[in-house]
């Protein structure tokens, strides 16, 4: 018999430049769509991936989303621009690559600091 141990992905919120409390209000504002949409970040990140699987596999019926995944599709979208705005509000220009992510503990990069001197990613925990 083989023990496995389940990973569990922590949100990560990145934006080159972004102060500490920058950072923190827009992980929490990503936070707070998720929680009031009763979903996890994993569960909205998955199925944005099933929907996009299953587009790029040429809309075959064997792929085709559940229920639960259309409903829960839009939210990382949301989560994202919610955290995007609560942190880059004012700003002139918003970085290419500001949003959220998931990464396992292993997987997460290690972020260099940016010329500002503070890091430029937050994770959830």
């Amino acid at each position: 018999m083989t023990a496995t141990t389940q990973r569990k992905p922590s949100l990560v919120f990145n934006v080159e430049g972004g102060s500490l409390q920058q950072l923190s209000r827009g992980m929490s504002a990503a936070l707070a769509v998720f929680e009031l949409a009763g979903c996890t970040p994993d569960a909205a990140a998955s199925a944005r991936f099933a929907i996009e699987s299953w587009d790029e596999n040429g809309f075959d019926a064997a792929l085709l989303p559940t229920d639960e995944q259309w409903r829960v599709v839009g939210i990382w979208d949301e989560a994202n621009d919610a955290a995007v705005k609560a942190c880059c509000d004012g700003w002139a220009a918003i970085p290419e690559d500001a949003g959220i992510s998931l990464a396992f503990d292993d997987e997460s990069p290690v972020m260099p600091p940016s010329p500002h001197g503070h890091s430029t990613e937050l994770h959830d925990h």
